[in-house]
């Protein structure tokens, strides 16, 4: 059940292990870390098992009922295995919620681009992108 619930709502969280949730003021905060699982390399496509550090990352993620939502997310830095690789190291992603160097969600971003693309084409846009009014 609460699978489900955070699959509708917070749907780019359901690849962290949710470890707590709390109000801080006027925000809803998140603190979440991955899952530990097999990562590949992003320059070579190597599976790396070794992690060589890890540290909490904080992401600006779409509004929940009306409250400024930040994820803390710890990630693993990973060593890569492969000798004939130019990347020693790298950081694993998020599917669907973070990117490289990333301060906002995947999500956030893309609200945000969509809202820019409306407000910059003038009434016209105003609509849902479904269909206008009829």
């Amino acid at each position: 059940m609460i699978t489900e619930l955070l699959g509708v709502v917070f749907p780019q969280l359901l690849d962290v292990r949710i470890e707590n949730v709390f109000t801080a003021g006027r925000s809803v905060r998140i603190q979440a870390s991955t899952q530990d699982q097999d990562v590949a390399c992003p320059a070579c496509g190597f599976v790396a098992r070794r992690v060589h550090s890890r540290y909490e990352r904080r992401l600006s993620d779409l509004m929940v009922g009306g409250r400024e939502t930040l994820v803390h997310l710890r990630v693993r830095r990973l060593f890569c295995g492969n000798q004939d690789c130019s990347r020693a190291t790298f950081v694993e992603q998020v599917a669907g919620l973070t990117t490289k160097y990333g301060r906002r969600s995947i999500g956030w971003v893309a609200c945000c681009a969509i809202s820019r693309w409306r407000s910059a084409a003038g009434p016209a846009r105003a609509w849902p992108l479904t269909s206008p009014p009829t």
